[in-house]
């Protein structure tokens, strides 16, 4: 199968809460503001020569024939933020598998952020020391800043990093320390189907068990 992993970084920041903005630098109009957000560069792993491309935005068409390629496209948290980003930028992209919903749900959460139901404490950071032991290279929130002051190789070693380990938690998805409690969590295959519901696997409306006559092959 190939696998595109890919994370996605802005040129612009994004105001906090407070709506304060730094001085000196260019803001977007807020999270869902993705027009305005802009895209420095798109990183990506290819699973089919297993290397780490780097696209800055003259060679975004060279990121869509990937994407084009792939027969699965992963990302953490790109469903809600980076598939949106890219269509906005003209990019089109569907992520298959998104580890923050799989995570949710392997946790007993909705697949997608529910108010009142979706806990904190997993974020990429979060699942990376509890898993692989050691912090993120950066923050996602200083990369434009790092962008608009001219340091593009800093976003650049910044973002490969972020997938390097989106990577390593995928390779993990059987079997992942959850942050919040120590527990183990069983990521759903990319292969298997998506249960929509209460915690992570809702019963079948139907349940068909092909049986002999006399029923001694009953599996329960």
């Amino acid at each position: 199968m190939k696998i595109l992993i890919y994370d996605c970084e802005i040129i612009k920041c994004i105001p906090d809460r407070s709506g304060y903005l730094k001085p000196g630098f260019q803001y977007c109009e807020g999270w869902t503001d993705f027009k305005g957000m802009g895209i420095s560069v798109i990183g990506a792993w290819l699973s089919w020569d297993n290397s780490i491309r780097i696209y800055t935005q003259a060679v975004f068409s060279e990121f869509q024939k990937a994407v084009n390629q792939a027969q699965l496209i992963v990302g953490f948290n790109s469903l809600s933020f980076d598939d949106n980003l890219c269509a906005a930028n003209g990019i089109d992209i569907k992520t298959d598998y998104d580890l923050l919903s799989e995570v949710w749900s392997a946790s007993g959460m909705p697949r997608t952020y529910t108010y009142g139901k979706t806990r904190s404490g997993y974020k990429l950071e979060n699942l990376v020391q509890a898993n692989l032991g050691r912090g993120k290279s950066g923050s996602g929130e200083l990369a434009p800043e790092l962008w608009q002051k001219g340091n593009k190789w800093g976003v650049i070693r910044y973002l490969t990093d972020d997938i390097l380990i989106t990577k390593q938690i995928f390779q993990r998805r059987a079997k992942l320390i959850d942050p919040t409690n120590g527990d183990v969590l069983c990521l759903r295959e990319p292969t298997e189907p998506i249960y929509e519901g209460v915690g992570f696997l809702e019963m079948p409306d139907t349940i068909k068990v092909d049986v002999s006559e006399d029923g001694d092959d009953i599996p329960f």
